[in-house]
């Protein structure tokens, strides 16, 4: 009731009070008496944000609208837009996209013309002029080969030379990009000037300082040095940064290639009989990619070339590698097919040693594949997959809070040890389409690959196929597998033990919460595909690479209800951690002498467990959940969202499992947080799969 006694006497409030301020305005815009706003208030000062206001007017006019004066101000709104005498509107403005903000007048129109006006004042952003240097200025080579500078703003922009006119000019512009050209300056000394980018209507400009190298420091002059007493030179300041102000030259070959795809095409590597690597990040990769007719073929892999480095600007990459920014082609003083005397990849035994070899070629050797299952793009074909698909599904997965422990341009990797049981990551890029239609070999062999630190690691990649020497003959394997489990094929009874469960070997994998191997769901792992599941057609045919209509793929167990079981044969119901496992036993380690590795893949659904952890006991008990197990090592767990690939793991176990007469190993979840890793807890419904499981012994 007092509501609608307020409701009634509201309108007649409005009116006195619209009355009283008529009294005291000196508010110009009431056309002649027939409009009066409430306090005199016409005006909406809004921010760059947007936002809205109310304004209340009084009005014997009759019928009024409201009418803005440019009527495609679509930025703009007001309702109601229309009324009859005495009114109140409400004013929606948009943000803004620009520095420059806007204005708009309202005129509210009676039968009589204009009545009053409502005025709009919307600020601007804070202009914006982003470049995309990655120095504090622009250096030009003594030929003045031309500088082009992608422009980023909100604003209106032209570029000036401020000083330096004689010998910077400026080139071709386009809304988005300024060139820059220079004159030659061979015997001159160094030379600095400046030029800006300057907001059109308003006083805001970035200045950028522009340095032309000594002309008379040349690179016949030069002093040639080996590339490790180069990197030993290099002494990058607090943030990172090192300008070489020595005359020196390298010669050594280009270890990179940009035909076959496996490398970022934005970067060239160079290495020289020291053993050490240079990764030269381009200024402008079309000049490496498609030379002039004075350079062409001068970037292949096994080119020896020679560089001029004075002037080069060291820096860390987003990954910590050392290299050397914004290289121009005009650096790169001769190029020739000389082979070298001896490889140039470093020999290496010992994996442990990758940490010394950054940017750099090694070769390998033996090393054998953790799990030499499946294909090297471990994917498999369906009708639905395209490039365009995935990418889209991983960006709105990272949309919705998803973290992908790797990242969606790189292959998931496969993993590679050596006879020490040290091991690496072997990484693919999608566009290595060499490797799409081949099988892992079952051997060992060499490997040469370049080492590059990704992620905190050091991690391998190949270049070609040329650089994967690895046998296809399974004996020439270096470790002997005591339990395979898996990978099993669609007709195989699951989970079967293809090593480690026959004549005097017991061996068994079991979901605790069940009481037999028989509940598992068995679900496609594509570990065991042969081709990659995006490429389109045209790129099959110009590599040559088949289509698979019918997915050669392997089988994974999938399970549930890891968090907090308490349902009978649980594992947590009565044991002191709440995590539900994959329980393997075995007594195949009972004549072990040598050191001994787990390897198993898994993956989880997006409820799934995120954090698994690997434990043992050498208990004969039965009933697990008196036992207290000990640590080996945890793994997070991805989600299968990001892709349907099984990421492998590898543990050194304890050598206190060597020569027992029975072990029990369990896969668990180790936290109540899901594979989404956001924070996210483990639902009932979620699951974890797992793939191929062994032990092997390295004597």
């Amino acid at each position: 009731m007092i509501r609608q006694l307020f409701n009634i006497l509201r309108p007649k409030a409005l009116l006195i009070v619209a009355m009283a301020a008529a009294g005291c305005s000196d508010d110009k815009t009431a056309g002649g008496g027939e409009m009066t706003f409430t306090g005199g208030d016409n005006l909406f000062e809004c921010p760059a944000e947007g936002g809205t206001k109310d304004f209340s007017f009084f009005s014997r006019a009759g019928h009024w609208e409201i009418v803005p004066e440019d009527p495609g101000a679509s930025w703009i709104d007001a309702w109601p837009a229309y009324g009859d005498d005495n009114g109140r509107t409400t004013l929606t403005v948009e943000p803004v996209g620009d520095a420059y903000g806007r204005e708009m007048t309202l005129n509210i129109t009676t039968a009589n013309g204009v009545a009053g006006q409502i005025r709009v004042k919307q600020a601007g952003l804070s202009p914006e002029i982003k470049l995309n240097l990655t120095g504090q200025r622009i250096r030009a080579d003594i030929t003045g080969t031309p500088v082009t500078v992608g422009v980023t703003s909100n604003v209106a922009w032209e570029a000036v030379v401020d000083e330096g006119d004689t010998w910077i000019s400026l080139g071709e512009t386009t809304e988005t990009s300024q060139q820059f050209l220079f004159a030659d300056n061979t015997d001159q000394p160094k030379r600095t000037g400046q030029i800006s980018f300057r907001m059109v209507g308003g006083d805001f400009k970035v200045s950028v300082p522009v340095e032309q190298m000594d002309g008379n420091i040349s690179f016949e002059r030069a002093e040639k040095v080996s590339v490790a007493r180069l990197l030993g030179e290099v002494q990058p300041d607090a943030e990172g940064h090192f300008e070489l102000e020595e005359n020196y030259a390298v010669e050594g070959w280009i270890t990179s290639d940009f035909e076959h795809g496996n490398l970022p095409d934005s970067v060239l590597y160079v290495q020289d009989a020291s053993g050490r690597g240079i990764k030269f990040v381009l200024k402008d990769k079309n000049e490496f990619l498609t030379p002039s007719a004075e350079q062409a073929g001068w970037y292949a892999q096994n080119r020896k070339v020679a560089v001029h480095m004075y002037g080069a600007e060291f820096r860390n990459d987003a990954e910590g590698n050392l290299c050397v920014i914004d290289f121009a082609a005009s650096s790169v003083k001769r190029s020739t097919e000389e082979a070298p005397g001896a490889p140039v990849a470093v020999a290496l035994n010992d994996l442990g040693d990758l940490a010394q070899y950054a940017n750099t070629v090694v070769r390998i050797a033996p090393v054998e594949f953790v799990t030499p299952y499946g294909g090297y793009a471990p994917f498999y074909e369906k009708e639905s997959n395209d490039v365009e698909t995935t990418e889209a599904e991983w960006a709105k997965n990272v949309k919705a809070g998803y973290r992908a422990i790797f990242p969606h341009h790189t292959l998931a990797p496969h993993l590679v040890r050596d006879a020490k049981g040290n091991v690496a990551k072997l990484y693919f890029q999608r566009s290595f389409t060499q490797m799409y239609a081949r099988n892992l070999p079952a051997g060992s062999g060499a490997l040469t690959a370049l080492v590059s630190k990704f992620r905190g690691e050091y991690i391998l990649r190949i270049r070609n196929t040329e650089d994967d020497a690895l046998s296809a003959d399974a004996g020439t394997r270096f470790s002997t597998t005591l339990l395979q489990a898996g990978p099993w094929l669609a007709q195989d009874a699951v989970p079967a033990f293809a090593v480690g469960n026959t004549g005097d070997d017991r061996s068994s994998v079991v979901f605790s919460v069940y009481d037999d191997s028989n509940n598992f769901d068995v679900f496609p792992s594509s570990s065991g595909a042969i081709a990659s599941y995006w490429l389109t057609t045209d790129v099959r045919r110009r590599h040559d690479i088949p289509f698979a209509d019918e997915a050669e793929h392997y089988y994974s167990l999938n399970a549930k209800l890891w968090w907090n079981v308490t349902t009978h044969h649980s594992l947590v119901s009565s044991n002191d951690e709440v995590g539900e496992a994959f329980v393997i036993r075995t007594n195949t380690l009972r004549n072990a002498t040598g050191a001994l590795y787990l390897y198993l893949t898994g993956t989880s659904s997006k409820g799934g467990p995120g954090k698994m952890k690997i434990q043992w006991s050498d208990t004969t008990e039965d009933d697990l959940t008196k036992v207290k197990f000990e640590e080996i090592g945890t793994y997070d767990a991805p989600c299968i969202n990001f892709t349907p690939y099984l990421y492998p793991y590898s543990f050194r176990l304890p050598d206190a499992m060597r020569g027992k007469r029975q072990v029990t190993i369990l896969v668990r979840c180790a936290a109540e947080t899901n594979a989404q890793h956001n924070n996210a807890l483990v639902a009932a419904t979620g699951t974890t799969r797992l793939g191929h499981i062994g032990i092997v012994e390295i004597k």
